[in-house]
């Protein structure tokens, strides 16, 4: 009798447990990137992470990119005028520097070839089944909203979505929100 007892008591320990694990509900976590003083220029970042307990069943990820990364064509000018009346810096050191400032080009077409590659890239992984990607562009701006559904989104395909974080790596709710903590994140409340 003391056996059944017991057995019934672990019993229904075991089922209470299950019945609050499946009781949990659905929640999102809105993490935003701090954006330091030294990086204002490349842009912003919002996560939200859907989970029901530890379990994540989607993530979107929300990016606007300047596409001068805060550079403008004055900043390089003004750069390469600096150089040249630097007596610090030896003169071949000089050619080099200017030489390299010189073939970043103009600012605006480089901006029009980087949102190209961006389109580029983002176009692969809205390619990979589970995952949506959604771009928009203005003149200065390009913003990105991708988001996984960890239910239908291949696992081994993860490393290839562009997110803050290495969906491959990641288990569950507590590593995705230390991940993302690490990197400079901050949960709202």
């Amino acid at each position: 009798m003391k056996k059944l007892t017991s057995f019934a008591i672990a019993l229904g320990a075991i089922l209470l447990l299950a019945a609050c694990g499946t009781t949990a509900k659905e929640e999102t976590a809105v993490f935003k990137q701090e954006a330091l003083a030294e990086t204002t220029g490349i842009g912003n970042a919002t996560v939200k992470i859907t989970h029901k307990g530890e379990k994540i069943s989607k993530i979107e990820a929300d990016t606007t990119i300047p596409l001068d990364f805060g550079i403008k064509q004055e900043d390089i000018d003004s750069s390469i005028e600096e150089l040249k009346n630097n007596d610090e810096i030896a003169q071949d050191e000089k050619d080099k520097l200017i030489s390299e400032m010189e073939k970043m080009g103009n600012v605006e077409e480089q901006s029009t070839e980087m949102a190209k590659n961006m389109d580029d890239l983002y176009q692969k992984a809205n390619a990979i089944e589970g995952v949506e990607v959604k771009t928009k562009q203005s003149k200065v701006t390009y913003q990105v909203t991708i988001t996984v559904d960890m239910a239908k989104v291949d696992k081994h395909k993860l490393a290839e979505v562009m997110l803050p974080v290495d969906l491959s790596t990641i288990k569950d709710y507590k590593g995705a929100e230390n991940a993302l903590k690490t990197l400079g994140f901050k949960l709202e409340k």
